[in-house]
């Protein structure tokens, strides 16, 4: 598989390659677990694969690592189990060096890569916090991505909303937590088309918000890949 863009992190360049990868056999929730064996490492993912190949979704958890989800757990799962019944893949992540933020911007990078191999021609990516961050930089070195939801996102990392393609859309979900003046948010950093929801008295995780943030991602991304 073919080299993909690379983050830049003070001087250097960062660079992966996908050599190869694994591909195991569908387990009860509905995924198929992946690993891309990479010129940095393996990154372990999980696939939901719709029958059709055109349209995915990159799936980027917080700082906590390991198959980390908002809404307690639940909302990545649910998505794409949900996503990949309307025929749009779904592909999670888990992050090699969680709280590293250019290697993680790499495996948002490397999930792009991997399902463009497997046929896919426009992607959306949704990160949580830290993977909001991670998202939005892979996004501004994709062209294959069509639009980010960025999920109770720091404005740390996120400057590059402001190099986003024309095509290229956000969606941001704020809540009560969120420590960004709105003049310094990434919402206004960005260019149309962009949506703002501000989830009042919710937290970090959305997890008093469950439904309706949701049903917004959902629709969200079946108007937007």
């Amino acid at each position: 598989m073919n080299e993909h863009s690379s983050p830049k992190q003070k001087e250097h360049v960062l660079e992966m390659v996908i050599n190869d990868f694994d591909v195991g056999p569908i387990v009860h929730d509905g995924y198929y677990p992946i690993s891309l064996k990479t010129s940095r490492g393996i990154l372990e993912c999980r696939y939901y694969a719709s029958a059709e190949r055109r349209r995915a979704v990159v799936f980027a958890g917080d700082t906590r690592g390991g198959w980390d989800s908002p809404v307690r757990n639940i909302l990545y799962p649910g998505l794409c189990n949900d996503l990949s019944r309307h025929n749009i893949n779904c592909l999670r992540i888990k992050y090699r060096y969680p709280e590293n933020l250019a290697e993680s911007i790499l495996d948002v990078l490397a999930g792009v890569t991997f399902l463009a191999q497997d046929g896919v021609e426009t992607i959306g990516l949704v990160g949580h916090g830290f993977g909001g961050a991670a998202s939005i930089q892979a996004a501004a070195a994709s062209p294959l991505v069509s639009t980010v939801v960025s999920l109770s996102t720091y404005i740390f990392g996120t400057e590059a909303v402001r190099d986003f393609r024309e095509t290229q859309s956000l969606f941001v979900i704020e809540n009560d937590d969120s420590p960004i003046p709105i003049f310094d948010s990434i919402f206004d950093q960005a260019h149309e088309p962009k949506v703002l929801l501000h989830m009042k008295e919710s937290s970090h995780d959305f997890n008093e918000a469950a439904p309706e943030v949701y049903f917004a991602i959902k629709d969200w991304l079946y108007k937007k890949i």
